[in-house]
């Protein structure tokens, strides 16, 4: 009897952390170790509203983050708005069907003589987003709505555009590595009301 006793104690244990190591063992993980030199820079996009509900006509607050959640650092610039060659973040807004905006945008003119060193930029000015930081900024969404209906916005950090000689080479002169890869964050939604 009293075998039996522990017997059953022991297997309920066994059962209990067996069904312990399975759920563990079943979750995602995101942002797991890597080695620079063999896989990209992880990161993941968020953006937020100031309101969920607008009129028509408004064009709301919107912030964005981008946060390094992988084991390396890597660089970014410190722009937010995508306006040039640097890159930075765009706000991808999606109406209902036939809806109407407004739009703005921005744009940066250097100049004929601007030929700028980017490695000596990069390693000058650039941000070393560690794991675990982020970098983002508040800004203007570049739609207002002109239609009433719900509207989506996805926050994108656009890469640095330059030429895949310069990339090659930043590769291998750099210590770490630069974003060169859009990061789309999940949606957000808002209402336009009159």
């Amino acid at each position: 009897m009293r075998f039996s006793v522990v017997g059953t104690w022991v297997a309920t244990a066994l059962s209990l952390l067996s069904s312990v190591c399975v759920a563990s063992a079943a979750q995602t993980i995101p942002c797991a170790a890597t080695v620079w030199k063999e896989a990209p820079p992880k990161a993941v996009v968020d953006v937020s509203l100031n309101k969920t509900t607008i009129h028509i006509g408004e064009w709301p607050w919107v912030t964005f983050r981008i946060t390094n959640c992988g084991s390396f650092p890597f660089y970014i610039p410190k722009t937010i708005q995508d306006f040039e060659w640097h890159g930075g973040f765009q706000d991808i807004v999606t109406g209902p069907p036939n809806a109407k905006a407004q739009h703005s945008g921005g744009a940066a003119d250097y100049g004929p003589d601007y030929h700028p060193d980017v490695l000596k930029e990069i390693k000058e000015s650039w941000l070393l987003l560690m794991p675990g930081q982020f970098h983002g900024g508040t800004v203007r969404l570049n739609t207002a709505p002109m239609s009433t209906g719900t509207w989506k916005v996805v926050g994108r950090r656009s890469p640095p555009r330059v030429t895949g000689e310069l990339r090659e080479q930043l590769r291998t002169a750099l210590k770490f590595p630069v974003l060169f890869e859009p990061v789309d964050s999940n949606p957000v939604y808002f209402k336009v009301v009159k």
